[in-house]
């Protein structure tokens, strides 16, 4: 059999189908190369991106359990420092006690130059305490510095005062104290 020639509007249909799928292969080839070519670098990035982000966000974490520690730290140390002071306190104002029961000890055996000595450190003493005490505890503080040094006067003259003053001064540090 022979077979039948096409017609030629046959033939320009078919070369027109040739042309459109070497145009759908071309369009795919180009497709495929700008995916290659532009969005996997992209996405490659972007995953990059996405994996430091997330160690980013493991640093803040851990950092903020850090932060969340050094607060708890710090509450501690200023409590522990409000101690530190009521303690230094507490115990410059035992040295002002010692001092005074020193000086009335002195004083009963008729030693006046010890009981200068115990006043004179009684005087740096109180000086000290002024500084670490509130503003209405160191008023009573000048009126003990005042007091030490009036018996430092009165032990040239009459010890029985000095004594007096001396049991006086010793109530308002105990008072101060409590």
């Amino acid at each position: 059999q022979e077979k039948k020639e096409m017609s030629k509007a046959r033939k320009i249909y078919r070369r027109i189908l040739v042309w459109l799928v070497v145009l759908a292969i071309a369009f795919a080839g180009g497709f495929f190369t700008d995916t290659v070519l532009r969005y996997q670098p992209e996405k490659n990035i972007s995953g990059r991106l996405r994996s430091d982000l997330a160690q980013s966000e493991d640093t803040i974490n851990s950092l903020e359990d850090e932060i969340e520690k050094l607060e708890k730290l710090q509450d501690q140390n200023s409590t522990l420092l409000e101690e530190n002071a009521e303690l230094t306190t507490h115990l410059i104002l035992m040295a002002a006690r010692t001092a005074v029961a020193d000086a009335q000890l002195a004083l009963e055996q008729d030693r006046q130059a010890d009981a200068n000595v115990s006043l004179d450190s009684l005087g740096e003493t109180l000086e000290t305490l002024k500084t670490l005490v509130t503003s209405e505890q160191a008023e009573v503080v000048n009126n003990m510095i005042q007091r030490q040094n009036l018996i430092i006067i009165e032990l040239e003259g009459d010890s029985y005062t000095a004594q007096t003053d001396l049991k006086v001064l010793s109530g308002q540090l105990s008072s101060l104290e409590n």
